[in-house]
This record gives C-alpha cells, sequence and structure tokens, in this order.
C-alpha cells in the first residue's frame, strides 16, 4: 500500500511464496495512521528478502496481536522490519519466528534510521547465530523496548549507532 493513509488489516490469512522480496504487508510513502491487528502472515521463499511486516517511510501505525513467521534459505528474513523515517509506531503483543535453514542477517524485529517508535511485550524467536532478536541500527534513536521476550541465537537486542533508546524489562 504506498500513500494509503488511515487503513486497517485485521484478521486475515496472509501467505507471500516466490523466490525472494516476498512481503506479507508492505507500507510505504506516507501509508501512516493504519492499524495491522490480529493477522496470520507468512513469508517465505528460496532466496532472500522475506518480509512479514514491512514500513518504509510509513509513521503512526498500530501492528498488534499478529502472528508472524519468516522462512528462507537464502538469508535476509525479517518478521517487522521499519525502513526510513518510519516514525512513532507502536508494534506490541506480536509473535514473530524467523527460520532459515542456510544462512544468517534473520531479525525479528529490525528499525532502520526509524526514531520514537514502542516495541512492547512481544515475543522473538530466532534460530541461526548470525540472526539477532531485535536490531536498531543507523540513527534509530529515541525508541523504547518494554517487557519483550527474546530467544536468538545471535544477539538478543543489537544497538548500533541508535542513541537514546530505553530498554526496560527485557526477558532473553
Amino acid at each position: 500500500l504506498a500513500a494509503s493513509p488511515a487503513m486497517l488489516v485485521a484478521y486475515n490469512i496472509i501467505t507471500a511464496n516466490g523466490t525472494g522480496n516476498n512481503m506479507g504487508i508492505l507500507l510505504q510513502a506516507d501509508s501512516g495512521n493504519t492499524t495491522i491487528i490480529n493477522n496470520t502472515i507468512t513469508a517465505r521463499g528460496s532466496a532472500r528478502g522475506n518480509f512479514g511486516i514491512h514500513l518504509n517511510q510509513s509513521s503512526s501505525v498500530n501492528i498488534t496481536n499478529n502472528t508472524i513467521k519468516t522462512n528462507g534459505t537464502g538469508g535476509e528474513n525479517y518478521g517487522i522490519y521499519l525502513n526510513t523515517n518510519s516514525n512513532q509506531n507502536d508494534i506490541m503483543n506480536n509473535t514473530i519466528t524467523t527460520n532459515d535453514a542456510t544462512s544468517g542477517n534473520n531479525t525479528g524485529i529490525l528499525l532502520n534510521n526509524s526514531h520514537v517508535n514502542r516495541l512492547l511485550g512481544n515475543t522473538v524467536t530466532t534460530n541461526l547465530v548470525q540472526s539477532d532478536g531485535v536490531q536498531l541500527l543507523y540513527l534509530s534513536g529515541n525508541n523504547t523496548l518494554q517487557n519483550n521476550t527474546i530467544v536468538s541465537a545471535g544477539f538478543d537486542i543489537n544497538i548500533s549507532n541508535a542513541n537514546g533508546t530505553n530498554l526496560v524489562d527485557q526477558l532473553f
């Protein structure tokens, strides 16, 4: 959905299959003020780039109570990926699993250049050493992570060049 603000995406079963760049839900170019709630999302492929939910330049999005699974054989499987000024989003009470049988760079929740987001009460599981539960990268500052349960073979939380992040009551 591009430039489609104020949407409701609820109670769907979404499956994206293919070779790569499979996206269950993609919001981009100011598709803010959207609610994504109570969906079951699976993205899997035989190449890299499988995304459960991908936000690009979309703010004030509520992502709540979703079950997200990403599987692929080429790495780069992301449960929820916020990219480039996807700010002031609430990511709450989601169950996220990323799996890859062969290679890494699998992340449950990744924020890249995205600010003032709240990650609350999520359960994140990843399976490879190169996988991270939550990544905050490149100027993703002033985010709050609270009451999340993270089980990762790699880093539970990986913060790089992201100032002002609050970590409260995390379970690893």
